[in-house]
């Protein structure tokens, strides 16, 4: 699955590559997810953005994080609503979501060598995989410069058979690196729950590591010393700092 234009860091040997977690710049915010804090994040010289999508009821792919508009003052959840009555809720709110077609065009903004990772919240239906591709293809960015994530094995099997070149198992829970290695490239886990007998389980055999939610100096060391492939940051500007000077 590991090709295109992402390459494995382990097979690269490179430091830890800083992801822009939700677009954030400097620190967690109610505007992560948004257009506007995705352009701030390539204005910072951040080309590796992340985006949580989630789908209308009628398959528009959006990127947003929570299952419901509840945060927004609105009562459906996302995939209850149609594209115009999500616009409206989130446009009123002036908080979390953008279109994965407006997302992609930030990257596409971000130069060639921008990626993305993008962490699937459902196991999308054959039509939403259309719309996903289609948004990226309208935007003019390749599924070579995105990174896959999700929770099991159906999605990252039909994500790998959408042709999408490196899946990520995103899982804060227990998982044997034997069995789960030969279907994946990444393995996600949060900070506080990525350990190093498990990090290094999975270096051993073969496949990149990754972790967010895990700021600050002595989290960036000890990602380090774990041997962290892919940092994913709140604070990108800060952890790239502390990468270059590493």
């Amino acid at each position: 699955m590991v090709g295109g234009n992402i390459q494995s860091a382990q097979a690269t040997d490179q430091p830890m590559t800083v992801i822009s977690h939700r677009c954030n710049v400097d620190g967690s915010s109610y505007v992560e997810n948004t257009a506007l804090q995705c352009i701030r994040s390539v204005a910072h010289g951040h080309t590796f953005l992340d985006g949580d999508i989630r789908f209308t009821s009628t398959g528009v792919p959006y990127i947003l994080h929570d299952s419901t508009l509840a945060l927004f003052n609105c009562t459906q959840a996302i995939s209850s609503v149609s594209t115009p009555t999500a616009l409206s809720c989130l446009a009123d709110n002036k908080q979390q979501g953008q279109t994965l077609f407006q997302f992609m065009l930030s990257v596409k903004a971000a130069g060639p060598n921008a990626r993305v990772s993008l962490e699937s919240k459902v196991n999308p239906t054959s039509t939403q995989w259309a719309a996903v591709n289609t948004a990226l293809s309208d935007a003019g960015v390749s599924k070579s410069q995105v990174l896959w994530n999700g929770f099991d094995r159906a999605t990252l099997a039909e994500a790998d058979g959408e042709g999408f070149p490196l899946i990520g198992l995103a899982c804060n829970c227990d998982m044997n690196p034997a069995s789960e290695a030969a279907y994946i490239d990444v393995f996600v886990q949060s900070g506080a729950t990525l350990d190093a007998t498990t990090a290094a389980a999975y270096t051993a055999a073969g496949k990149d590591v990754a972790t967010y939610d895990f700021d600050g100096s002595a989290n960036y060391q000890t990602a380090e010393d774990r041997g962290v492939d892919y940092l994913y940051a709140n604070t990108p500007d800060a952890a790239q700092t502390w990468v270059d000077s590493h």
